[in-house]
């Protein structure tokens, strides 16, 4: 693996135990056992992963005269010994005055309810109603919020809600566990769980690699050296961005198993000089490369990593000043936490003249966007096959390429769009989690853009073809045809 280097033993060496993980728990010798009162955290304690309601979790009901719109969210996290941290989050708004008139009421199994006022701003349920600004200072605090700790024993573990309007009361249903999207780690790090490619199993069992396995993977590699023969001027790199527990192994509360889908595809395929697993790219640079909430790579991490391709294909690394801007927010298993998860995060900010010239808007796979930059430092044209954490690659290559052409694909790439664009680069990407199984090696985009924009999945679905009609320049004529 040319200019990259395979540190995955040096990166998984003293991790800790399951057990010294707790610092961030709370202490269950605190409570006075079975029966104890639910304890009430503040905002900063850490959450649980969101759980199932039974009953209508969001909607509008009559309450005391009030039509109330509102939204509900539970999330459930065991401690160990019958405990349960519950985390509870939502809304509720006055239909007609847009006040927060509403109460929310939670009750634990027969301990003493517990009374929520309206307390926390929710600007998102203000862009949701579109309020204008004179009812949206009525209508701001209007979220519920809070983190309590039971214990259920051998009991079901379950969370009654219910709303009050002015001594009325509507019950809503009961909150239970669902199945855990996330597993919390030291310092209150989250790694994806509840996937379909298992991602705790990938990294914690034996992976032994079945005869279907190799052979698809085979056809893949097989197709990539035949690519490469037919476009000879072209380089092209397959890239696979490393999964948050392989690069910080010591923060996640599982044991290694020691052969996981990653290493079954580098024994077999690892010595082609065009396969990248950028590992001790991104170990040494640890939570700079990755937020404490988010799955992917930061802007700032897939920039070392693009940096590291421009030397491997004797480029050498332009002068870019390193800019960013800190932002906070909740990142894609922040969302999935009761309360919600809010992290730091760095935002590429560095100067750059590109714009887009074609984006079709359409939802994840089949998604092309096309940007133009008038002063490149490299004039050469880059193609990207990835998911979304070529999203970050993409920032920084639009500041260096003239033509970034970006396909969500997953690691397929399309014959139309290289016979159309003659790349001088490709890199067709994918993501640790997906190496359970060989992507197709050959995608058809057009074909994928007809289902989606048939079956209405699109981001912008009231003036999709009003933005696009926009992108006039005459060389993404190709793509205004796919439709």
């Amino acid at each position: 693996m040319s200019g990259f280097k395979r540190l995955f033993s040096l990166a998984t060496k003293g991790r800790p135990t399951a057990q010294t993980l707790s610092y961030a728990m709370a202490d269950p010798a605190s409570a006075s056992g079975k029966g104890a009162l639910p304890r009430r955290f503040p905002r900063s304690q850490p959450a649980a992963p969101a759980g199932r309601i039974d009953g209508q979790a969001s909607g509008e009901c009559q309450i005391g005269g009030h039509k109330i719109a509102y939204a509900l969210q539970v999330g459930f996290c065991p401690l160990g010994a019958g405990r349960m941290r519950i985390g509870v989050r939502g809304w509720a708004l006055d239909r007609q005055s847009f006040e927060p008139v509403a109460t929310l009421i939670c009750r634990i199994a027969d301990q003493p309810e517990i009374r929520l006022a309206p307390e926390h701003l929710r600007g998102d349920v203000m862009n949701q109603f579109k309020l204008p600004l004179e009812t949206r200072k009525i209508a701001r605090n209007c979220g519920f919020e809070t983190v309590l700790e039971a214990d259920f024993g051998e009991g079901i573990p379950e969370i009654s809600l219910a709303l009050e309007v002015e001594g009325t009361r509507r019950e809503i249903g009961k909150g239970h566990p669902g199945t855990a999207q996330f597993i919390e780690g030291l310092h209150g790090w989250l790694f994806l769980a509840g996937d379909s490619n298992d991602s705790p199993a990938q990294f914690t069992q034996i992976h032994q690699p079945s005869d279907s396995w190799s052979a698809d993977w085979t056809r893949y590699f097989e197709a990539f050296a035949q690519m490469r023969r037919e476009w000879p001027k072209m380089r092209a790199s397959f890239l696979v961005a490393p999964s948050k527990e392989s690069v910080m192994p010591d923060y996640y509360p599982l044991p290694h198993g020691g052969q996981t889908p990653l290493d079954s595809l580098l024994d077999r395929f690892g010595e082609d000089p065009d396969v990248h697993y950028p590992l001790d790219i991104l170990v040494p640079l640890r939570e700079l490369s990755f937020d404490r909430i988010e799955t992917h790579w930061s802007d700032f991490g897939a920039r070392k990593v693009c940096e590291a391709l421009l030397e491997n294909w004797k480029r050498g690394i332009p002068n870019i000043p390193e800019r960013y801007h800190v932002i906070r927010t909740g990142g894609d298993l922040g969302f999935k936490a009761v309360p919600l998860h809010l992290s730091y995060r760095t935002k590429a900010a560095w100067p750059e003249d590109s714009r887009v010239i074609f984006d079709n808007f359409v939802l994840h796979h089949g998604r092309v966007r096309i940007s133009h930059n008038p002063k490149p430092k490299i004039k050469a044209t880059v193609a990207l096959f990835g998911g979304s954490s070529s999203e970050h690659m993409e920032a920084y290559f639009r500041a260096v390429f003239e033509r970034v052409v970006y396909v969500y694909s997953a690691g397929a790439w399309d014959p139309e769009i290289l016979t159309r664009e003659k790349p001088d680069y490709v890199v067709l990407q994918t993501s640790e989690r997906f190496l359970t199984r060989a992507p197709e090696p050959v995608v058809l985009t057009r074909e994928v853009v007809h289902k989606k924009v048939s079956g209405g999945y699109v981001t912008r679905k009231t003036d999709r073809a009003e933005a696009m009609a926009g992108f006039d320049d005459p060389s993404v004529a190709f793509y205004h045809e796919m439709g």
